[in-house]
């Protein structure tokens, strides 16, 4: 369900039709409206376009930064399956290898038992 959420960005109120909480939307208007003011602050001579623009240019850097880390994190992940999967067979191959020796071991002990005998 839609809700109709207004917030104030740069003085200006925007009523933002949304699937997400009002409470998400009104800390995403907060946190643009920090940004924007720091921007403003560190240049006087910015117009409002301006400051959004580069605000803009931020958001887009950040997200494309996480992309890549994202995307990172994901090649990590697959190494490490591959990494994973590749330790699964070798221990598969040392168990079948334990299971042969132990029975070579019970077959000599019993040749061992009836030398004795």
């Amino acid at each position: 369900m839609a809700n109709k959420v207004k917030i104030q960005i740069g003085g200006i109120e925007y009523t933002i039709n949304t699937e997400e909480s009002p409470e998400y939307v009104a800390a995403l208007g907060e946190e643009l409206n920090a940004r924007l003011k720091k921007i403003s602050e560190s240049n006087q001579y910015l117009s409002a376009t301006m400051a959004a623009s580069i605000a803009a240019l931020q958001y887009c850097d950040e997200a494309k930064s996480r992309r890549r880390e994202l995307e990172k994190l994901k090649a990590e992940i697959a190494a490490a399956g591959q990494t994973a999967a590749a330790a699964e067979l070798k221990l598969a191959e040392a168990r079948r290898e334990l299971e042969r020796i132990t029975r070579e071991n019970r077959t000599l002990r019993s040749k061992v038992v009836k030398q004795k005998q």
